[in-house]
């Protein structure tokens, strides 16, 4: 058995600061997915009328891909300075994947067909909290939650399979993400960050296949930023993921019998270039705001010293010019 799914998320968000210590977002998902799902076939199994001979070793293949709609919403808290509670959540996505299945061996392919496999994919619940300690240190926690329940089977059509089904039972559990951890700001540039996280896998003992040989895993974690100036910042973090080994015994039935243990680590390098635009002046007081209006016409200082003169939008000049210049 093997698996193959990726996704690919575009995901607006509108934020709203309602007050100075609530603010509200809302985002739309869009997301693509694709997948390919191999399973071997045991010897003697006949999905259709071929010689139980030639099925030996055969395997059966679905490849199909699909476009979902989903949403998330948050909202940001700040009950006291220095304190920043969040919550969010993110909808669950259910796709029809549509495609081809296939049924052969490496060498030839005997049979194939339109083929479609619904994939509910969970929504997560998010609460994190961020709590300065002093004007260089913050510390860190998240709790999150996953509906990973909603997956009971793996169900695909598609007339090469026997019986025109394939259903592997998943019967998974939700899953619980517990992370901790800390930045600290070395220099006025520099900010390094750390933190150890506890996932608990929602794949069960007893229906795990080698397609998620997952199992409860923990989350080691650095990283850090680089403000380069006061528009240009490079982040940069490394995870390493320590995993429980997952065991696998799965009877014979229309794939071989299989016993096997998967030993398993992960590492997550990340990188990450961030660009600001530069903030534009602001008029903090009414006669701010009047000379905004007088500039639309003239500009006191001339274009020279203008920091903004499309829209003449400055601060009334320390030494305005003796000549107002139209423009």
């Amino acid at each position: 058995m093997v698996s193959d799914l990726k996704t690919f998320n575009l995901n607006p968000i509108l934020g709203l600061r309602l007050g100075k210590a609530l603010s509200v977002g809302f985002g739309v998902q869009i997301q693509y997915a694709k997948a390919t799902l191999t399973s071997r076939l045991a010897p003697g199994v006949v999905p259709f009328a071929i010689s139980p001979a030639l099925n030996a070793g055969f395997e059966s293949r679905l490849k199909g891909d699909d476009v979902a709609l989903g949403f998330t919403a948050g909202v940001l808290i700040e009950p006291v300075d220095g304190t920043r509670i969040g919550l969010g959540f993110r909808s669950g996505i259910s796709h029809k994947l549509r495609g081809r299945a296939q049924f052969g061996s490496p060498l030839a392919v005997v049979a194939s067909s339109s083929a479609s496999a619904p994939l509910d994919l969970p929504e997560t619940l998010t609460l994190s909290l961020r709590q300065e300690i002093s004007e260089d240190l913050t510390l860190l926690a998240s709790f999150e939650w996953a509906n990973w329940g909603v997956f009971k089977n793996l169900t695909a059509f598609a007339s090469v399979f026997p019986g025109g089904t394939s259903v592997t039972p998943e019967n998974w559990n939700d899953s619980y993400f517990f992370s901790v951890g800390g930045e600290y700001k070395a220099t006025d540039k520099l900010t390094v960050r750390a933190g150890v996280a506890y996932e608990d896998s929602p794949v069960p003992d007893s229906t795990r296949t080698p397609r998620v040989p997952d199992n409860n895993r923990v989350w080691v974690n650095v990283g850090g930023s680089y403000n380069l100036n006061n528009w240009i910042s490079f982040s940069a973090a490394y995870s390493h993921i320590f995993m429980e080994d997952g065991d696998v015994n799965l009877p014979a039935t229309t794939v071989p019998s299989l016993s096997a243990t998967f030993k398993q680590e992960t590492d997550i390098v990340c990188r990450l270039l961030r660009v600001k635009r530069k903030p534009q002046n602001r008029f903090d007081n009414t006669a701010d705001r009047k000379a905004r209006r007088l500039r639309r016409v003239f500009c006191l200082a001339g274009p020279w010293r203008c920091r903004e003169h499309l829209m003449c939008r400055v601060q009334v000049p320390a030494e305005p010019r003796d000549s107002a210049i139209g423009h």
